[in-house]
C-alpha cells in the first residue's frame, strides 16, 4: 500500500488560478486558489492512487489547462506518492511525479 501524500503547485505565472486536484482521475480532492507568483501545497493522504489530474483555471479569462497522469506496472500496481507542477503561463507547464510499487 502507498499513500499519495504531497501535491505542490508552483504558480510562476502572472495569473491568479483556481486549481482542482483529482485523485484518482474523476474524483475531486479539492480546489485551491493560488495567486500569481505563489506556491500552494496539500497533503491529500489517499491510499493506492494510480492516477492524478490537475485543472488550472485562470480566474479572469476562464481559460483552463489540465494534465493527467496514470501509473501502471507490469505485474503489480504502481501508486502515486507525490505530484509537483510548475505552471509558467497559459498552456506552458512542467512537473514531476513520484510513484511506488
Amino acid at each position: 500500500m502507498a499513500t499519495f501524500s504531497s501535491f505542490v503547485f508552483e504558480n510562476r505565472s502572472g495569473l491568479d488560478l483556481d486549481v482542482e486536484l483529482q485523485a484518482p482521475i474523476g474524483t475531486r480532492v479539492s480546489v485551491y486558489r493560488i495567486n500569481a507568483g505563489m506556491t500552494g501545497s496539500s497533503n491529500p493522504n489517499i491510499n493506492n492512487v494510480t492516477s492524478v489530474k490537475f485543472i488550472a483555471t485562470d480566474i479572469g479569462m476562464s481559460h483552463s489547462d489540465s494534465e493527467e497522469v496514470t501509473l501502471t506496472g507490469s505485474r503489480q500496481y504502481a501508486f502515486v506518492k507525490s505530484f509537483k507542477v510548475h505552471y509558467q503561463t497559459v498552456s506552458s507547464f512542467s512537473g514531476s511525479i513520484e510513484g511506488e510499487f
